[in-house]
Formats: C-alpha cells, structure tokens, sequence
C-alpha cells in the first residue's frame, strides 16, 4: 500500500463531511487507507467517520497529542503516511494523487502542502503555512511533543502547490470555543516547559496561543524569554520569534518598536525568506503611521515586489514550513498597493502615486468589498490633490453597484466645495446624451456653474430619461424649475411622494435658491389643474414654507397657493364625508398639515376668529418646521386686528377679547378647565398684555385646587 492517511478527531462534526469528502479522491485512485482516531467525542463525528473508513478506533486520552497521531501511525499499511486535521478541507487533490500516481513520490523523503489558515469568516484574509504533512515511513517516524506535534525532518522534501483550507482558528462567533481551545493547548506546553525550561520554540508557541485570546501583553513576555534564549544558542527560531513580535507591536500600535525589532531581523536573517513580506509590510506601515514616507515608500515597494517574486514561486521559502506566513492574501496585497498610494500623496510624489493605483485596474477589485470603496476614495483623494479630474468619468463608466452608488454619494461631497466643484465639472464639458443618467446630470452642472448658462431641451430629456430616481438627482429637479419645465412633464416623470424625499434630503440639493424658484411658480400654479401636478406643487410650496430663504411678506403670499392646493387634491382624491377632523389619523402628516391649513383659511374668510387661531395651534403641534409660518400669519393676524380696532369705538379685535374671556370664563364655571386653560394659551399669543389675564389665571388656578 503506497499512502496511508491518519487523522485524531474530537467532537469535528462541523467540517469532518466536508473534509472527508475532499479526500474522497485520493482514496479512490490511490492504494490508500484512511485510519481516524477518535479521543472522545461526543457528538455525531464517529458516525460520521464511519461513512467513509471502517479503520475508526478509539483512542483514551491522555494529553499528549503526538501519542495519539503516533497510534495511527503504529496501525498505517501504507509506505507513506500523511496526517490531516478534520477542520482541513482541501481545494482540490490531484497534485497530491499524481505525485504519487506518476512514482514523483520516490525522489523524497517528505512532501508538504499549503494550510491556508483563514482570519475572517468571509476567508478575504489568511496566511498560508508550508506544512511537513506527507513522509516517508522509516524506524524513526514518530512524532514528539505533546502539543503543535512535529515529525522529524526527512529530506529532500518535495513542496506541493495543493491547499487545505482551514477554519478552526476562525475567531467570529467562536470566542469560547478558541479560549478553551488555547487554555487547553497552553496547559500541555506548560507541562513541556517545565521540563525543558531553554527550549525557545516553546516561548514562542505559549506566545502564539496567547495572541489567539488576544492576550497581547502576556504573548510578549513569552517571546521576549524565547529571544534571549534562541539569542544565546543562536538558534534559527529567532527569526520567527522577530516576526511574531512585530507583528504583536504593530497591532498594538507600538510603531517604533516595530521598527527596532524588523531592523534586528533584517540585519540577523542571512538569505531572502517568507517571512521577510510580513516584515515589509509591517515594517512599511509604521513608517507611514510615523509619518516617516519615504522610508514607508520605500518598504511598501520592497513588499510589493517581494510577493509578486513569491506568487511566481522565485522567491525563497525554506522558512514557509516553519511559519505561518501572513499578509500574503489578494486582500492585504490590495490594502499595501493603497497604502502605498496614500503615502506618495502625502509624500507630495503624485506622479508615482498615479503609476501605483494604475498598476491595479479597478477590475481587478473585488465588487461588494470595502476594499473597492477605499480604492476608489484614494483615487478621487489623488484627483483632488492634482486638481486634475479627467480620469473621473472612466472610474463612474467602470463602476458598478455598491461602489457605484458609493463613487456617486463621494461626487455629491465634493461638488460641495466650490473649488473643487469647476475643476471636476470641467471634465464633463465634451460628454454627450449617450452617457449615463448621472454622468448627464454632471454636464449639466457644467453647463450651469461653468459655461453660466443652461438649455432646457437636455434638462427635459434626462427628466424623462431617468428610471431610477433617488435624492441624488435632486439637482435634476431645480434644472427643471430654473428651465421652467413644465410642472405636468415633471410630476408625469417624479413620483410626488418621491419627490418629498429628494427636497428633505436636501444634502443632494446644492442650491440654496431653490425656495426662490418654488416661490416664483405661485403666479403660473393655476394652470395646472390635474391631481398630480396639484400634488407635486403641494409638496414644493411646504418645503418653500419650511426653508429659511424666504421673507416674512412671501410666506404669507406662498400660504393661499399651498392650501388651495393641497385643498384641490384633498377633495379630488377623498370624499368628502372622510375629510374630517375624525379621520385625521388615517392621513399621512403632510395632509394632516395641509388639512388643518385648509380649515384655517377657511375660518379667516368666513371671521371665525376662535377657530383660525386654534387651528393655526394644532399646526405648529403637528409641524414645528411650520413655525417661521405660523409666527408670520398670526402677526399679520394681529394687525389687522389693530387696523380694524382704529375704525370703531368699540373695535372688533375687542369685540372678540371680551367673547374669548367671557367663554373662559364659561369654561371655569362649568368646571371644564382643560379646554379654560387652552383657550387662554390661545388668547395670550394674540393679547400677551391684557391685564384681565391675570384674574383670569387666578380663577381657573383656584378652581383647579
């Protein structure tokens, strides 16, 4: 039998199919055996086993994880055995069968493959690991040490491409299980400790399984104690021991430190190795968090070429199956290639930092990733920074989905500033209506903040053309009103309800004449007699109401328009049996305003004086944005109350006060004190200064007691 594959499980039930599975083809194509030893689980993983080996035993115990690996390799057949983790699951097995399959097998004494240990649930970040996993079987196949188990080195070693994925350190939603997992690993190498208190590779593993619990402190007082001793018997486990501790450093910002400890391994290590990409790209980022940029340029360079040397396989990797090798991932490359670029523009360098981001087409981003977006906000960043925008209507043509509507919300921001506005606009001076709506939208802006001057042919044409309207094209809406579109054309092409949204989002609606404009369609408004353009001018009349542009004299003229409007579709659309005060909960705010604005007028025209102020009342309780407008109708109230009062002895503002009091007064005798006390609020917004008030007051007070 050429292969025997021997796996130790516990309780693996999560990735064991999966794992197993994956295997499935070395077991059918080669002669092979699979041997699974179980130590105890209590969970479906023997049964699991079993679907796929009858070679499934039992194994007491006894902390000490080489004992168990060394009694399935005291049952293998095979002349080559090859250990695997249930929480491992290859990618594919073919290099692994044809290695075996063609006799490569028989040139060495070992084999490794790639444990692709990933970080994050979405597996965007790993690091990869050389492990030693296939030998030749000989008398001194055993394995040692009771934890992180190793076999002995057996050359020449033959270094095989394929990848094992493997998810058991993956930290979200498994605190609790990694804590128990690395207290357990740590009691074992503590008992190991003990009894060799000088070994160093046990330093650095106590410190390595601190750094899982994120027990960072701890894991350098580990490392420290493995330094001095790998120092002193001037052992080659230093070099990891600096990577460890680097890395360490850098996640707990300790910049400086990270410099001290990558000069010593860079000035220790004789030859190119793995591990030199972490040290690059730590070594780079805390130049760059230093604000040291040239040296930061200069490092985050020598990463980039070092992993592009190490994914053409040039790059030296004898340290690969000792290490763990980390920011090798598409996802960390990604992050240094940007990094990179921030730092040439903070450096002031533009030129390279426009050949660093050119050098990864947007293309090769990944869509959905938060990795695009920063892309694309360090290129506007470098836009920005050389005034020069001419590459931005290709990143919008590239773009799509989240990152486009991102690279969108990022145009809007910018447009904000008024310097940086023309230089981007200037960019969209030659597009044409074949562009997209957006793209459109920036060429009109061009039109009208550079050229001064804007046609309403094209502002007609992109109304009509948009398809999907949102409160990025609120602008679209103040060109149709500065053009003077016609408002049915608008409202045909903009939901009412939609259009609300766009004007109270207004952080998409860069021009502060707007109210200004709304206010001018009041002398064209009666044109326009069908519902939905009623609707439309409804909703821009209040939000003209509610801005703080217009004056106190176009408040009150913009009032009679906005009700008559809202008045029209109201009766319009509902019977009239439902527009009552009763129903009002029925109705969304907007009409509940509107309706209350209606009665108001209505009770003015018709001198119910009461009613007017009350209704004006239960305005402002609905819609504090109301109270510019409120505030203007009850002072014009008032004066012409005051004009009135100066045309007779006994005038009608005081005809109404002695009604108003004598009501209250009504209201108190009848012990109906809540609706006294409401009418007097009412009262003393119209006649703060009457002395009656007072005894008023007094009365009702009394009576509450």
């Amino acid at each position: 039998m050429i292969l025997t594959i021997g796996m130790i499980v516990k309780n693996e039930e999560k990735y064991l199919r999966s794992c197993l599975e994956a295997i499935s083809p070395i077991l059918r194509q080669l002669d092979s055996e699979l041997i699974i030893t179980d130590t105890g689980s209590e969970d479906s993983t023997m049964e699991i086993a079993r679907d796929f080996t009858n070679n499934v035993f039992s194994f007491e115990w006894c902390n000490d994880f080489s004992a168990a690996r060394n009694s399935a390799l005291d049952k293998a057949q095979g002349e080559w055995f090859m250990s695997l983790d249930a929480d491992e699951v290859f990618e594919n097995v073919t290099e692994i069968i044809d290695f075996f399959n063609t006799g490569a097998y028989k040139k060495y004494a070992s084999a490794t493959y790639v444990i692709r240990n990933f970080n994050s649930e979405d597996r965007t970040t790993y690091s990869d690991f050389d492990a030693i996993r296939l030998i030749k079987k000989t008398k001194g196949t055993r394995y040692t040490g009771k934890v992180h188990e190793t076999l002995p080195k057996a050359l020449p070693t033959a270094r095989l491409a394929s990848v094992a994925n493997h998810y058991g350190y993956l930290t979200e939603n498994n605190s609790e299980f990694i804590k128990k997992k690395s207290q357990r690993n740590l009691d074992l190498l503590f008992l190991e400790l003990e009894r060799n208190p000088e070994n160093c590779r046990l330093y650095y593993e106590i410190g390595q399984t601190y750094c899982l619990t994120s027990n960072f402190k701890t894991a350098l007082e580990y490392f420290n104690k493995g330094i001095h001793w790998a120092k002193e018997q001037k052992n080659r486990n230093l070099i990891y021991l600096f990577a460890d501790i680097a890395r360490v450093h850098y996640t707990m910002r300790h910049y400086q430190e990270v410099l001290h400890i990558t000069s010593e391994y860079f000035s220790f290590r004789n030859e190119n190795g793995t591990i030199d990409l972490q040290m690059y790209f730590l070594e780079a980022g805390s130049y760059a968090e230093l604000g040291e940029y040239k040296e930061a340029i200069s490092s985050y360079k020598k990463y980039i070429n070092a992993i592009k040397a190490y994914r053409k396989g040039s790059y030296s990797t004898t340290d690969a199956s000792q290490y763990t090798i980390n920011f090798i991932d598409d996802f960390n490359y990604r992050i240094a290639c940007m990094n990179l670029v921030r730092t040439c523009i903070n450096d002031g360098d533009f030129t390279a930092a426009k050949d660093f981001i050119s050098s990864i087409p947007l293309t090769d981003w990944v869509p959905g990733e938060d990795t695009l977006k920063m892309r694309i906000a360090l290129e506007l960043d470098l836009m920005k920074a050389t005034a020069n925008f001419d590459s931005l209507p290709v990143l919008l043509d590239q773009s799509s989905g989240e990152a486009l509507q991102f690279l969108k919300t990022s145009v809007e921001t910018l447009i904000s500033d008024e310097i940086v506005r023309d230089q981007l606009l200037k960019s969209f001076a030659d597009l044409n209506s074949e562009q997209s709506e957006y793209v459109r939208l920036l060429k009109l802006r061009y039109d009208f903040y550079c050229k001064r001057s804007i046609d309403r042919n094209p502002v007609e044409l992109l109304i009509s053309d948009i398809r999907d309207w949102s409160p990025i094209y609120a602008d679209v809406i103040y060109f149709g009103l500065y053009c003077d579109v016609n408002i049915p054309l608008m409202a045909s092409a903009v939901n009412a309800y939609d259009l609300n949204q766009f004007l109270f989002d207004s952080r998409f609606l860069h021009f502060t004449d707007t109210p200004q404009l709304i206010w001018k369609k009041i002398e064209k408004h009666l044109e326009y007699k069908d519902i939905p353009s009623q609707l439309w001018l409804s909703f821009l009349y209040l939000w003209a109401l509610t801005s703080e542009q217009l004056s106190q004299e176009q408040l009150l003229r913009l009032f009679n328009p906005y009700t008559e409007t809202v008045n029209n579709f109201l009766y319009a659309v509902y019977k009239k049996e439902l527009l009552s005060e009763e129903n009002l909960a029925l109705f969304p705010q907007h009409l509940r305003v509107g309706y209350y604005c209606c009665l108001a007028s209505d009770a003015l025209k018709s001198g119910e004086k009461s009613k007017y102020v009350d209704c004006l009342k239960k305005i402002i309780q609905l819609f504090p944005d109301f109270k510019r407008v409120i505030e203007a109708l009850l002072e014009d109230f008032q004066k012409n109350l005051n004009t009135a009062s100066q045309k007779s002895d006994l005038s009608e503002f005081e005809k109404y006060a002695i009604v108003v009091k004598e009501n209250i007064n009504k209201l108190i005798a009848a012990g109906q004190l809540d609706q006294a006390s409401q009418l007097l609020n009412s009262y003393l917004q119209l006649c703060p200064d009457d002395p009656e008030v007072v005894l008023i007051r007094k009365r009702l007070e009394a009576s509450k007691k």
